[in-house]
């Protein structure tokens, strides 16, 4: 069974790979995400080994724990930074996020637009701008989800940017602002 994050890791990739010789400046709290994915993903591979090794879960456990602290050490070798102190300082820098709690609607039409993809990014962390989208959802009775679905743009990406964790691009700003009728 394939693992249903695949098409996002997919997709972030690729994103990745297209601005490969720009700097990306990313946040500390960004490299513990990665971290957490990349462990994600080698913990997974570790167990097919252990499995196909047949070890048992001691010293399984042990093997899972090394690899913990020779990533933990590569990283502050490095960086110069330390993942336990990562950990305890994560998401101190934003400020709290949006809960959301609105229910499908059985009334939803999905439509999709079609869209030109506009080179330059907008930083848009406008807050009134966010809570006119959470507004609008409750109103048309919509989820993340189904907004998702409705524009062509992955639930991740999507939340990534309500939760002002990525920075919004023209053509989201239009699209958004169309299907949801914002001015």
């Amino acid at each position: 069974m394939k693992n249903p994050y695949e098409p996002i890791l997919k997709e972030i990739a690729n994103g990745m790979l297209e601005t490969a010789e720009i700097k990306p400046n990313y946040s500390e709290d960004a490299l513990l995400d990665a971290l957490f994915i990349f462990q994600s993903v080698l913990l997974d591979k570790i167990h097919n080994l252990q499995q196909e090794e047949k070890m048992e879960l001691k010293y399984g456990l042990q093997m899972a724990e090394a690899c913990g602290k020779e990533l933990r050490k590569l990283i502050h070798t490095f960086t110069g930074l330390d993942t336990v102190e990562l950990v305890n300082n994560y998401e101190k820098n934003y400020e709290p996020r949006y809960r959301y709690e609105i229910f499908e609607s059985s009334m939803n039409h999905i439509n999709e637009y079609d869209f030109e993809i506009k080179e330059s990014m907008a930083t848009f962390h406008n807050k009134t701008f966010l809570e006119q989208i959470k507004n609008n959802l409750e109103f048309y009775g919509m989820t993340v989800q189904s907004l998702s679905k409705s524009i062509n743009m992955s639930e991740f990406r999507l939340s990534a940017l309500i939760n002002g964790r990525a920075d919004f691009e023209h053509f989201e700003v239009d699209v958004i602002k169309k299907r949801l009728h914002i001015k």
